[in-house]
């Protein structure tokens, strides 16, 4: 079978014929904003937004043509979101009608996906702390995670990797320095020889032999043996304490046994009082191998005047292996791997630097300069005058590597200047490795950015789908999913325990781990990301079956399961997302509809005004009010009643699924009331119909995961200046089906992803 044989069918699929529309250029008839854009916006819109005193500095009155439209690209982003959304034009104004807003959406979106792309700048990032404990067990197989004392990493725009507020304190400073000396003697042993006593009455004794406190007696002819097991080639001493009795012409004699060798033999004559030390050099190969030892000159000369000399006895009081002798004691092949063996012909100093340069380049995420190795090598050496050996000296590069900028960091070196440049193939395999999985580029990816491969679209497509289709791709759910969807509020969640006695560490984990596994499927799938809102599978043990009332699962470990339940799909259903929008006693229909709009549609509402959560609870006039009568009461205040509009309905649609995310028809009010009416005046009662409201504004959720995608993947917010490149990317996605693999090519093609600008701004 040939390599492309091989590969996942939808990951060969995309190499043999490409993705639809990845090479298409969007445009836009002229035309079509004088004949319906402008009169649209004339007509709906620029009545309240045109002026300088427009609301929320929304000043629609000055597109007045297609030019000014392209360069307010990010704005009419904006208009295009609440049109979709409902939002706009507010209640009591003249509204457009179905496919008048259908026809805007559509012109402004074509205007919006032929605008320029902008690059924008990245600032200077340094690995977060999923990204160093990932990059630190590729680099070295080490499989420890230093990062559990790190300090915490800020986060901005959403997720933990972005440049403006990854800061470098003095605390995560002598982190850094720490784990870097633990990490370089995890991954090298220095050489050192293992003991292992073996415990005697523990041979397998054949022949004149008995044990007597702890030591085997030989009494005559015989041998104890033990199968030991060698985990790491090389040479060894086997060693015996033992002394004698002796009798006749001959000293008694001591056999070595090594396995099907020739037994070696050693001459006793230690005492009770001063026994003697045995030692046999021997080379033995990884595997179970016989060791033991034997007596086999027996002497009985009851006659002899003497009574110290009548008998010939041996008696061994010790045992022990002990090696590798002078090697490097390894926990896995990739750290053998660091310190390989050298060449034949290969001089000491071309050793050092060969194997320097590797680990350094690999590191780096890119070569490494004459000098850097220079530098490191001198490390070695240095080492050795403070009589060290090479495996303590390469500790030394380790910790110098793991401790410099040049890995802590991710710079992107020419982004000085105000000129946009292309990235370079290694600055392109850093950023696909990071984005895809949160880790340090594989060997197949630097040969690629090497021989220029990562400047072409097809290496990069052809790279990209490898990676997603390998299982370290499993970081995007672990790093994007789990901040995009804000499940690391489920790690301090503490429900209230009258309440839910059942809820537990298993179940929390088991509940974030249902929507990580939904989302990696359909990574690993390549199957559509709509599938998120209404797919039909999750994935359940035992004690999630029980928590939802599903039947038929069991065991601890999670599995995939087809869903029967009308009022369960996708990921707005799980118990993990229910869960982290509620409070500890009761549900919270504005935290979830508030989680909607910008977890899911990319419309949040602006922030409350402070307090704002605690109103409900503290207002004496609510006392004895149900929670949807308590609601509409807060919402009928003026400050409160634009954004709540749009929250609450959505949240009500969830009422049914407690603070936990169980099926409920009553509550502590009575029959649960899961009905709500949107702007715009559309109603709907209870998840599935809410679900058919997200789906038909499918285009918001694909945008906006496009957005915070693409804010993941370069490690910045993005601009109004981005919009056309987020349109663009979920136009592909949308001409592909929605598939996962399209958002991803589209964001590796993307201006953003592959140039940078000295621009100042964020």
């Amino acid at each position: 079978m040939n390599a492309m044989g091989r590969l996942p069918i939808w990951l060969a699929a995309g190499l043999c014929f490409g993705f639809a529309g990845i090479q298409q250029k969007p445009s836009a008839k002229p035309a079509e904003f004088t004949r319906t854009v402008r009169p649209l916006l004339t007509k709906y819109c620029t009545p309240c937004h045109s002026g300088s005193e427009a609301p929320a500095g929304v000043d629609l009155g000055a597109i007045r043509s297609q030019a000014h439209a392209e360069k307010a690209a990010g704005l009419m982003a904006r208009v295009v979101a609440n049109i979709d959304a409902g939002i706009m034009p507010p209640e009591g104004s003249e509204r457009p009608t179905q496919a008048e807003a259908k026809a805007i959406s559509a012109a402004l979106r074509d205007l919006i996906a032929k605008a320029p792309a902008a690059p924008g700048r990245v600032t200077l990032r340094r690995l977060n702390r999923f990204e160093y404990a990932n990059s630190v067990r590729d680099l070295l197989g080490v499989d420890w995670d230093p990062t559990e004392d790190f300090p915490s990493d800020d986060v901005g725009y959403g997720f933990d990797n972005i440049g403006d507020v990854l800061s470098v304190s003095p605390l995560l400073v002598e982190k850094y320095l720490d784990a870097a000396e633990a990490l370089s003697e995890k991954a090298i042993k220095a050489p050192q020889s293992l003991r292992r006593n073996y415990d005697l009455t523990d041979l397998a004794i054949e022949g004149g032999v008995r044990e007597a406190d702890g030591a085997l007696a030989f009494y005559s002819n015989g041998t104890a043996r033990k199968v030991v097991s060698i985990e790491i080639p090389g040479d060894y001493l086997i060693r015996a304490t033992a002394f004698a009795t002796q009798a006749g012409n001959e000293a008694a004699k001591l056999t070595m046994v090594v396995g099907s060798r020739k037994p070696q033999h050693f001459d006793v004559k230690s005492t009770r009082s001063n026994p003697g030390t045995f030692e046999l050099p021997v080379t033995l190969e990884k595997g179970a191998i016989t060791l033991g030892v034997g007596f086999p000159n027996d002497f009985y000369d009851p006659q002899n005047p003497d009574p110290q000399r009548r008998d010939r006895n041996l008696i061994v009081i010790g045992f022990e292996l002990e090696g590798p002798i002078g090697q490097m004691e390894a926990v896995s092949e990739t750290q053998l791997r660091l310190l390989p063996n050298r060449q034949a012909a290969e001089s000491e100093a071309g050793y050092r630097r060969r194997v320097v340069t590797a680990f350094a380049s690999k590191a780096f995420r890119r070569p490494a300069t004459d000098q850097e190795i220079g530098k490191l090598v001198s490390l070695i050496g240095a080492a050795e005058k403070e009589g060290q050996t090479l495996a303590h000296g390469f500790r030394l590069v380790i910790q110098a590597v793991l401790s410099s900028p040049k890995f802590l960091f991710r710079p992107e070196l020419e982004g000085g200047t105000k000129q946009v440049r292309n990235l370079d193939g290694y600055e392109i395999a850093s950023r696909m490795s990071y984005f895809l999985w949160g880790s340090i580029p594989d060997d197949e990816l630097i040969r690629a950015a090497k021989v220029g491969l990562l400047s072409t679209p097809q290496g990069r497509r052809t790279q990209a789908l490898r990676m997603l289709a390998d299982q370290k791709a499993r970081a995007l759910a672990d790093g994007f999913a789990t901040q995009w969807l804000q499940l690391r509020k489920l790690d301090t969640f503490q429900p209230d325990p009258k309440q839910f006695p059942d809820y537990d560490e298993s179940l929390r984990a088991s509940m974030k781990e249902e929507t990580l596994a939904t989302f990696d499927s359909i990574r690993s799938e390549n199957r559509s990301v709509v599938e998120l809102l209404d797919g039909d599978t999750t994935f359940l043990n035992e004690a999630l079956a029980r928590h939802y009332g599903t039947k038929g699962v069991t065991g601890s470990k999670l599995r995939k399961v087809k869903i029967s339940d009308p009022n369960r799909a996708g990921i707005l259903t799980q118990a993990s997302v229910l869960t982290v929008t509620s409070n500890p006693t009761r549900t919270s229909p504005t935290k979830r509809g508030r989680w909607v709009l910008e977890q899911v549609l990319g419309t949040p509402p602006p922030p409350p005004p402070p307090g704002v959560d605690t109103l409900i609870e503290t207002d004496k006039k609510m006392a004895g009010l149900s929670l949807r009568q308590k609601m509409e009461l807060h919402r009928s205040k003026p400050d409160c009643a634009s954004c709540h509009a749009r929250m609450d309905p959505l949240g009500f649609g969830l009422e049914n699924f407690d603070p936990l995310g169980r099926w409920r028809v009553r509550d502590a009010d009575g029959a649960v009331d899961s009905t709500g009416i949107l702007p715009g005046g559309r109603k709907f009662k209870g998840p599935r119909e809410l679900r058919s409201i997200l789906l038909s504004q499918k285009s918001l959720f694909v945008r906006n995961l496009a957005d915070k995608l693409l804010t993941y993947a370069i490690g910045r917010g993005t601009r109004p200046e981005d919009k056309p490149t987020v349109e663009r990317i979920a136009r592909r996605a949308e001409q592909n089906g929605y598939k996962f693999a399209s958002l991803i090519i589209g964001i590796v093609e993307s201006e953003p992803f592959l140039k940078q600008s000295g621009d100042s701004r964020p």
